[in-house]
């Protein structure tokens, strides 16, 4: 259901690509751990190619860590913002 603003006119809720697009210009990067706990998106991935098909340039960068639960190493990638849409 769509709220009022305060002019009084419906205010739209954004989409998860227009959420995970705003947090990456916030934040600089964005992971599928982030997209999931932060904005509720499971389907990172399917949302950073729906902002590629619009023109915009995603970087990706492939990162490992290990896990403090397991002790594993867990890999994991980063997108980011290269460019614009034009």
């Amino acid at each position: 259901m769509a709220k009022r603003g305060v002019a009084g006119g419906l205010m739209k809720k954004p989409t998860q690509k227009e959420e995970v697009l705003a947090y990456m210009r916030n934040y600089g990067s964005i992971s599928t751990f982030e997209a999931y706990t932060e904005l509720g998106v499971t389907q990172l991935g399917a949302r950073i190619k729906e902002l590629e098909n619009t023109g915009w340039q995603i970087g990706r960068i492939k990162k490992a860590r290990i896990s403090r639960r397991t002790g594993k190493t867990v890999h994991f990638v980063e997108y980011y913002i290269q460019e614009a849409a034009v």
